[in-house]
């Protein structure tokens, strides 16, 4: 057995047993001389997520769990380790812990630390309720409850919009109204479950939004103080150099904030009305898939939003969620994503856009979502063979095939 500190979100006793069903507490636990931080953006959460940081002035309170080995593995796949390497989004390193606060009682365990923390993140209220949930569990101290209580989360940093919460059985008959509609427009029109604006509707707010990043990197590049020593830290050679000038990589660096800012945002919104854990609320409501009865199964449920204007996601089976999404409605004159959907619509055997996107997420320099339940090596293994398959079919790298899924919203990971 080994012993693991837990500080962020395994602290939810449910959480962790569902992760390592062989998982034991084993105490509560204080880390002396680290702060909690929060310096990984999660896709899966839309915000900052945990991390220990040294700092001779703070402690950090959590539990310690006893893992078997297989638990351990099991665990650092959702945590993006990879043992053999000694890399991913987090890093599995020894620690020193003492057992309920007593300074006399000294373990040794093993915590995630993020492998390059990030500054400016922000936790959600969602994602900061399981660690309170998990305080709250394991009778850690008020201090660490209060502390906790207070801090800024993404809500409080980027929403814009605020809206009375639908709570109690208001919120239960709420729900179930939600999916008995979309379960009645079903039977009249499936394409009614996946409605979008085309994208030129956009194109003048886009273009000023886009704009607006060039001129703001390009006072960055020649002002900023912060921006200035970062670039020239982070020199390139000389090949290189001279195309990518200081303005176009603070455009890139900019471009990669606005990306985090905007999950962060849509995170926000879909909870607008719903706070709480609301998708799995869903998944727990649903009685059949609205567009194919015949092929529900609880354990396969997935999600799909029929619009994104802050709506919750409504629950279909694998084979309802395929094809609602196969009733896409292209923009003119896009034959590429023309291709792309003729090439699902006669694939043998078919595959799901979900399975794609991850394969392309793999190939990517983008860090893989959180892993969900059912990304096992496996599916993992057959998602990038899937990606290589399409990509040179199509001649399509892994940007071109992420890009028109993204303009058309095709295979959204919204567990």
């Amino acid at each position: 057995m080994m012993l693991y500190f837990a500080y962020g979100s395994n602290l939810d006793g449910d959480q962790i047993q569902k992760r390592c069903p062989q998982v034991r507490f084993s105490s509560t636990a204080l880390l002396p001389q680290h702060r909690l931080a929060f310096t990984e953006y999660s896709k899966k959460w839309g915000c900052g997520v945990a991390d220990v940081l040294q700092d001779p002035s703070c402690n950090v309170w959590g539990c310690v769990y006893e893992l078997s080995d297989e638990d351990r593995d099991e665990l650092h796949k959702y945590e993006q380790y990879d043992s053999r390497t000694d890399t991913g989004g987090y890093l599995w390193r020894p620690k020193r812990v003492w057992i309920e606060g007593d300074e006399q009682r000294v373990q040794p365990v093993f915590t995630y630390v993020v492998a390059e923390p990030q500054k400016n993140l922000f936790p959600s209220s969602d994602y900061l309720n399981q660690l309170i949930k998990g305080t709250r569990k394991w009778k850690l101290p008020v201090s660490h409850l209060e502390f906790l209580q207070k801090l800024k989360t993404t809500e409080s940093t980027y929403r814009r919009y605020q809206a009375k919460k639908i709570t109690g059985e208001d919120r239960n008959a709420a729900l179930r109204e939600y999916f008995q509609h979309y379960s009645k427009l079903a039977k009249v029109n499936p394409s009614l479950l996946n409605q979008k604006l085309p994208r030129r509707i956009f194109e003048e707010v886009l273009g000023e939004i886009g704009g607006l990043i060039q001129h703001r990197a390009r006072e960055l590049s020649e002002k900023d103080q912060a921006m200035i020593p970062f670039l020239e830290s982070n020199s390139l050679p000389p090949s290189l150099g001279g195309e990518l000038t200081p303005e176009i990589r603070a455009f890139c660096l900019l471009l990669n904030a606005v990306k985090q800012w905007s999950n962060a945002e849509q995170a926000a919104m879909d909870r607008l009305i719903f706070s709480g854990n609301v998708r799995r609320e869903l998944k727990d409501l649903a009685t059949g898939c609205p567009v194919c009865p015949e092929a529900f199964e609880k354990s396969s449920v997935e999600l799909h939003h029929p619009v994104r204007d802050g709506r919750p996601p409504i629950p279909l089976s694998k084979e309802g969620h395929d094809t609602v999404e196969g009733l896409v409605v292209l923009e003119e004159n896009d034959e590429v994503a023309r291709k792309l959907i003729e090439h699902r619509k006669t694939a043998k055997p078919p595959y799901s856009w979900i399975r794609l996107r991850i394969g392309c997420l793999q190939a990517s320099s983008e860090p893989l979502i959180e892993p969900l339940p059912d990304l096992t090596s496996n599916y993992l293994r057959t998602a990038r063979r899937l990606f290589s398959k399409v990509s040179k079919k199509l001649e399509l790298d892994d940007e071109g095939i992420l890009t028109i899924m993204d303009r058309y919203n095709l295979g959204i990971l919204s567990e």
